[in-house]
């Protein structure tokens, strides 16, 4: 099979899957979308039905007067107090003689939960309801809707996206056919390109401090009579999501420098002991405000030849992870611990939270968070373990990532002593 056809297939195959994934995710989404909106208004209900039940309390409990301004006629609502005695259901005439209700599954998760909800069977009336709970400091407030076809069709996704997305498939099939017709590289240009359009990818990270500073300079820029101190803030800000964008462009060049250019990195003969004494030293203040203890545990003459910018990088990425993720009052150990003629073995290990096993084996991918927003919000850059594991094998030596007993985390890693 020529070339041009094994990529359009492979192209297709790669979008189409893609494509059907997004197709699946916003499906759901938009039924989700339209659960929460529903939500939402029976919410407003509640939150109204409280309130006039308690401010007209003393004239007597006039809530149907209420419900016949509201626009769903067909909504059902039920008060009770805290203890699951109902004190008003809409639907039934003597109220108070209903059973209990705290054991109903969306009253349940009240004791729990600020709301309740389920789709079940009433048992008052035989009919299915799509119940929604909400606790007050008094009283728990329900109301629902009768789960019948009218309100099933209601939360159902619309399928004009559908559509379009099946266009856009099509669309983009006929310009794939297009591309590959027209591709004539050979397969390691194609493979080339490919790992630089990876590249170009990282653009959505460059994207957030990019768009930060751009926001608060036009600020400063169209008020030019903002507060000193506003407008020094927004400096402050501007500046730090600047740094930002530096340090993800350094890390990014770092990496492409160690995949691309080997040949550039200088060996020459280091002790790895003073260059953890320089990293623990720079890092000093960072590590009094966190309370942490640096147990150093290594002979004071580790001889090796490597390049000391990227040793560097190992040992500093390492702390500036656990400063910034391992929390408050922990203990680090940096270890040496073991040799053989050809290999140091260190170890690096924290007391902190550690990493849910299942996010372990794709910690030294670039850009892989265990928690995205608070991992941006912390400043990282999500390359700092990936710069760590590719300066530990251009020393021509291993790394590996577990969790310790009782909680904590160990990075083991070898480095080859010529």
């Amino acid at each position: 099979m020529r070339i041009n056809k094994r990529l359009f297939l492979a192209f297709s195959l790669v979008f189409v899957v893609v494509m059907g994934v997004i197709l699946v995710f916003q499906y759901h989404r938009e039924k989700e979308y339209l659960t929460e909106q529903t939500d939402r208004q029976l919410s407003v209900y509640n939150g109204l039905i409280y309130n006039y039940y308690h401010r007209h309390l003393q004239h007597g409990f006039g809530i149907a007067d209420l419900m016949s301004l509201l626009p769903d006629t067909t909504l059902r609502v039920t008060v009770m107090d805290t203890l699951g005695n109902v004190l008003y259901d809409s639907s039934v005439e003597e109220s108070e003689t209903m059973d209990n209700h705290l054991s109903r599954p969306e009253i349940s998760e009240l004791r729990t939960r600020q709301t309740g909800k389920t789709i079940r069977q009433s048992a008052s009336l035989g009919q299915y309801y799509y119940y929604y709970a909400e606790r007050f400091p008094d009283l728990y407030v329900r109301t629902a809707m009768p789960y019948d076809l009218s309100f099933i069709s209601s939360l159902k996704a619309h399928h004009y996206f559908l559509y379009f997305m099946a266009l856009t498939i099509v669309a983009a099939m006929a310009v794939l056919y297009i591309i590959s017709r027209r591709f004539s590289s050979s397969v390691q240009e194609s493979e080339n390109k490919m790992r630089r359009q990876l590249t170009q990818n990282i653009s959505h990270e460059l994207k957030t401090p990019l768009t930060g500073i751009l926001g608060y300079l036009e600020s400063i820029i169209e008020n030019p009579d903002m507060p000193t101190d506003k407008h020094n803030l927004f400096i402050a800000r501007a500046h730090s999501q600047a740094k930002r964008l530096s340090e993800l462009l350094g890390d990014i060049s770092t990496l492409n420098n160690i995949d691309d250019n080997r040949k550039m990195y200088t060996f020459e003969q280091c002790n790895v002991a003073d260059i953890i004494a320089e990293v623990v030293g720079e890092l000093r203040l960072q590590i009094e405000q966190k309370d942490f203890r640096i147990i150093q545990d290594y002979p004071a003459e580790i001889p090796l030849r490597g390049n000391r910018s990227l040793l560097y990088s190992i040992f500093r990425n390492m702390l500036d992870n656990a400063l910034a993720y391992a929390g408050e009052h922990i203990t680090v150990t940096i270890r040496m611990e073991a040799s053989d003629p050809v290999h140091y073995r260190f170890s690096f290990t924290d007391t902190g939270s550690g990493i849910p096993e299942e996010h372990l084996p794709r910690i030294f991918e670039r850009f892989y968070r265990v928690d995205k927003g608070r991992s941006r919000k912390l400043g990282g850059t999500g390359l700092g373990l990936a710069i760590v594991k590719n300066a530990v094998i251009l020393h021509h030596g291993t790394i590996s990532a577990q969790n310790i007993s009782p909680h904590g985390l160990r990075f083991t890693f070898s480095l080859r002593r010529f």
